[in-house]
């Protein structure tokens, strides 16, 4: 069973300014018209009361913000062709209002593939599975 980590706030800042500033308008949700064969989905529930921002990166590359999950609800997101073409997804939960952020254990990801991430109140208790 692989691990996940901690990451804290101050180690993230540099590449959450980053992210936010590219990519402010990026927020893709789950588009019907979009080519389903080329994009994976990314349903988030928050079981929280804390909105949570999530964030996808691979290997050494700098996140991309996949979207916002308020408390206590569900979002769904399109992951596009060109991270699903990473095909090894790592996501990190961070708390809007600040604290420190849970990165997730790397999951391997194909085009066709639904991502389920499940917020905790605690993020630590946080889970994220790929289904085909």
């Amino acid at each position: 069973m692989q691990s996940a980590r901690i990451v804290s706030a101050a180690a993230f800042a540099p590449f959450a300014v980053c992210a936010m500033l590219a990519l402010a308008c990026a927020r893709i949700r789950h588009d019907p018209e979009l080519n389903s064969d080329q994009l994976a989905v990314l349903i988030a529930t928050n079981h929280g009361n804390a909105a949570i921002v999530l964030f996808a990166f691979t290997g050494g590359m700098n996140p991309w913000r996949i979207g916002s999950v308020p408390g206590n609800t569900s979002e769904t997101f399109a992951i596009p062709p060109a991270v699903v073409a990473w095909q090894r997804l790592e996501l990190l939960a961070r708390p809007t209002t600040g604290g420190r952020g849970f990165e997730f254990a790397p999951m391997d990801i194909v085009p066709g593939d639904t991502i389920d991430v499940t917020l905790e109140a605690t993020l630590i208790q946080s889970t994220a599975t790929s289904r085909h």
